[in-house]
């Protein structure tokens, strides 16, 4: 990520030398809990390699968009040659980082990590996504943002990632303003665009390596954009809005939202793929989730407030237009219903799951193809969750756990089971079951 004077770390909050903390074994261990042998299938590969954070998950198309997609739906990948593929970048306050593809093997259950697959890269990725090539037509392609936007082919007939094109949208200055985030067309592939803390927009031709049309967006950096279209993308910036842009008419835009407090950055901006009347965005240190709907500019249609940390990652569900996964500082991802959003809730709007990392979550994605994964990245660990529907759910009374037919205990807690595949940098990757908190 990118932080407020321009330098690359964890939008502030990175520990001294690019380290997290890792003293978070003993208190996972209250979390995990072991499944049936007949309900789980063995997944697990030895992985040596010295432990680094870990940034953005990326699910190939394959899987879906990122695997809880790489946000957009990562906007994972879309492919569908290419199932359960899955992106890993580094997050460490120094020039080389890495970026890794790992992909399950359906041959033998394993998760396969490729060194051929495995590549330096320039600084922290900002954000990194597969085209979202469904039909597998073109070529297959891995794209990423941090100093530059750089797009990178992967051949499969020889394993190894090939750098395709650096795209630098600022040729005429000496230094570039780094890349806070870029988003993919899914409609139109050949178009990705870009913000950046200089202030602009860029919508990049990758076809032809070319600026389509680069804009002053903010008046401030700005820190995440989002398609809703072919030709209509919205940004949200260091101003505290919320702009929606038409290239039909690039001398206007449209303020969806403005912080009500002055100078609160807006840093982050889902926009429903399934429903484009509704967007979310995340305040900067806020617990707090607004989620819009442009059709009534400036108030929002409701406030997401069951965080008790500052909200790093949102992700709207591929295959539903009411449900959105956020996750945050305070270890929770959680996913809402807000098919009732509008109406009046006593309390405010709780969550329907709820899940809990042994460490702060910084980022999440949520697979367009296999819509039941998830994948969190948090410390130096990768976890992927998948919603056991066929499982009965568990529930916690007088400090027990009790099997029961999907009920809610007395004090109004419950518990979910939730398979999960738990890749650390530098360990194996475990199928186990997780117990997820609920509020």
């Amino acid at each position: 990520m990118v932080n407020m004077d321009g330098g690359y770390g964890e939008e502030g909050r990175l520990r001294e030398g690019g380290e997290y903390s890792l003293a978070v074994e003993e208190e996972e261990k209250e979390y995990w809990v072991k499944g049936r042998e007949d309900d789980r299938e063995r997944l697990s590969f030895a992985y040596k390699k010295k432990p680094i954070p870990l940034s953005s998950p990326l699910y190939s198309p394959q899987l879906s968009a990122a695997l809880l997609s790489s946000h957009k739906t990562d906007n994972g990948s879309v492919r569908r040659d290419k199932k359960y593929r899955l992106a890993i970048a580094s997050l460490l306050e120094q020039y080389p980082n890495r970026v890794e593809i790992v992909q399950l093997d359906e041959s033998n259950g394993e998760i396969r990590s490729d060194p051929n697959l495995s590549f330096e890269h320039p600084y922290p990725p900002t954000k990194t996504i597969f085209i979202p090539d469904k039909e597998c037509q073109k070529p297959d392609l891995l794209a990423t943002s941090s100093d530059f936007l750089r797009v990178w082919r992967i051949n499969d007939e020889q394993p190894r990632v090939e750098l395709k094109s650096l795209l630098n949208g600022n040729k005429n200055s000496e230094f570039c303003g780094p890349l806070t985030s870029f988003d993919w067309n899914e409609a139109e592939p050949r178009r990705i665009g870009t913000s950046s803390i200089d202030t602009t927009c860029t919508i990049w031709d990758i076809e032809r390596e070319t600026v389509d049309t680069q804009l002053i967006a903010h008046d401030k950096e700005v820190y995440d954009i989002a398609w809703g279209g072919v030709g209509v993308f919205a940004s949200v910036s260091a101003d505290g809005s919320v702009r929606v842009f038409d290239l039909r008419d690039k001398e206007h835009s449209t303020i969806i939202y403005e912080s009500s407090e002055p100078d609160t950055p807006l840093v982050r901006l889902g926009w429903n793929k399934q429903d484009p009347r509704y967007m979310a965005t995340i305040i900067m240190d806020s617990a707090k989730v607004v989620v819009l709907d442009i059709r009534f500019p400036t108030l929002p249609v409701v406030e997401l407030q069951r965080h008790h940390s500052s909200v790093n990652a949102v992700a709207w569900a591929p295959h539903s237009s009411c449900h959105i996964c956020t996750a945050g500082d305070d270890s929770q991802a959680l996913i809402w219903d807000l098919s009732s959003m509008g109406q009046p809730v006593e309390g405010g709007l709780d969550p329907i799951l709820a899940y809990t990392a042994g460490a702060e979550i910084e980022q999440l994605q949520w697979s367009s193809s296999q819509p039941d994964w998830v994948a969190i990245a948090f410390s130096t660990k990768l976890q992927i969750l998948r919603s056991r529907s066929a499982i009965r759910l568990f529930w916690q009374a007088q400090g027990q756990v009790l099997e029961s037919e999907e009920k809610r205990c007395c004090c109004g807690h419950w518990l979910e089971l939730l398979r999960c595949l738990i890749w650390e940098a530098g360990g194996k990757l475990q199928d186990v079951y997780a117990v997820g908190n609920g509020p």
